[in-house]
């Protein structure tokens, strides 16, 4: 057993938690559904606003990236971000 799941608050904003029985009673009973790569993925493209993708990416991954381009892209770049194969530094040279 993990030592730590990862939920996804209905928000869209996701949190991390020990994995014990009352907190994981909590988190759903509070509506929060476990993540992976792939919920992620639906998070971000159900995202419209380039700024909620940055918050959401940094607090998932702790990667700042670029909001050049279209929603589209960014929502590409931070899904790129989540797989762990995003590098920023190229966006910002």
């Amino acid at each position: 057993m993990s030592e730590f799941i990862e939920w996804v608050r209905p928000s869209g904003l996701p949190i991390t938690l020990k994995n014990t029985e009352n907190l994981t009673n909590y988190a759903e009973q509070a509506g929060w559904k476990p993540v992976n790569d792939a919920d992620h993925e639906a998070v971000i493209l159900g995202m419209d606003d380039k700024k909620e993708i940055e918050q959401y990416v940094i607090e998932v991954c702790g990667v700042d990236i670029n909001l050049q381009g279209k929603l589209n892209t960014v929502q590409n770049k931070a899904i790129k971000a989540i797989r762990g194969n995003y590098d920023n530094s190229k966006a910002n040279s």
